[in-house]
């Protein structure tokens, strides 16, 4: 019944509890508010959020999680990358973190194949 009604997404969110768990909102004693305590170093930050047709984020995870810029260490210091796309990897996201990496052109090609432009939100 269970990969009837659920699927692959049922395994996934099996297999993936205990991070799943430590990712909870950052409270006193867990990863996250830990993390979230520790020094960050002085380079550049990008969060690659994603848009779906409907809304910023993505089916698994909304868009403020997806910002860097919400994390108090880093607050105002992430570019954030607005890409249409849902929450699983994809040939486009390469493309994407090459530019960055390259310290280049953010250009990515769109899923349809259309070329398209990340959309770019300095810190805040």
């Amino acid at each position: 019944m269970k990969s009837i009604v659920g699927g692959n997404s049922y395994d996934y969110l099996k297999y993936s509890r205990g991070v799943l768990l430590d990712l909870l909102p950052a409270e006193s004693g867990n990863v996250l508010f830990w993390l979230n305590q520790q020094p960050h170093p002085d380079i550049r930050y990008y969060a690659v959020v994603r848009q779906t047709p409907f809304a910023l984020g993505d089916e698994l995870v909304p868009a403020y999680s997806q910002d860097l810029n919400n994390v108090p260490a880093l607050r105002g210091r992430a570019e954030v990358l607005v890409t249409s796309a849902g929450h699983s990897l994809n040939p486009h996201d390469g493309v994407l973190l090459a530019g960055i990496l390259n310290g280049g052109s953010l250009q990515v090609t769109g899923q349809a194949g259309d070329e398209s432009r990340a959309t770019t939100t300095a810190g805040r």
